[in-house]
């Protein structure tokens, strides 16, 4: 008797163990995943696109913050910090990363802190209409950015695939809001 109530009970903490770790593998972020952790394997062209975008923006900031060194310009030293948003690790490079929910946390940080940079520039600041537009809609998309950043973190029941996905979007995402950044800043130089 003993040595069948054992083998039932070896047998039932071995199938524990594989049911937890399937569940780790399939649904990372799931309450009984051990490793809440994904792999993001980014496409290498539009990693390099994104970082082609990004340097062609900060040297035409680098450029303009220069020229207004000497006066007091609250955009222009607010966008410094706004850069920082797109200086994501897992956007720069084209090596696979690992995607945890504390980087995920960081992230949805950065991005919080963005919107509220955003909203003091709206109400501090006044803008010709064209610039006040691509301000209104860069806005828009950093909260769409915190939205899609909590659903991520929330997705206990979303699979590995779905994730990666989800992730991928969020890159997108960033590319698109990248390009309302260039184009506010554009405007905002030019009515200068």
């Amino acid at each position: 008797m003993k040595k069948t109530t054992k083998k039932i009970l070896i047998r039932f903490l071995i199938g524990c163990i594989i049911i937890i770790a399937g569940i780790t593998w399939f649904f990372p972020f799931s309450q009984f995943s051990i490793y809440k952790s994904f792999s993001y394997n980014p496409d290498p062209v539009v990693v390099e696109q994104y970082n082609d975008d990004l340097d062609r923006f900060k040297k035409v900031y680098n450029k303009e913050s220069r020229n207004q060194r000497n006066q007091r310009d609250l955009t222009n030293n607010r966008i410094q910090y706004i850069i920082e948003m797109y200086e994501e690790d897992s956007f720069l490079s084209d090596k696979p990363s690992k995607i945890t929910i504390h980087s995920l946390h960081s992230l949805l940080y950065n991005v919080v802190e963005t919107r509220e940079t955003l909203i003091e520039l709206s109400f501090e600041e006044t803008y010709e209409k064209d610039a006040k537009d691509f301000l209104r809609l860069h806005l828009e998309g950093v909260l769409a950015l915190e939205e899609d950043i909590e659903n991520i973190i929330q997705s206990t029941n979303n699979s590995r695939f779905t994730l990666q996905l989800q992730y991928s979007n969020l890159y997108m995402s960033f590319i698109g809001n990248l390009n309302f950044l260039e184009s506010f800043y554009d405007e905002y130089s030019k009515n200068r």
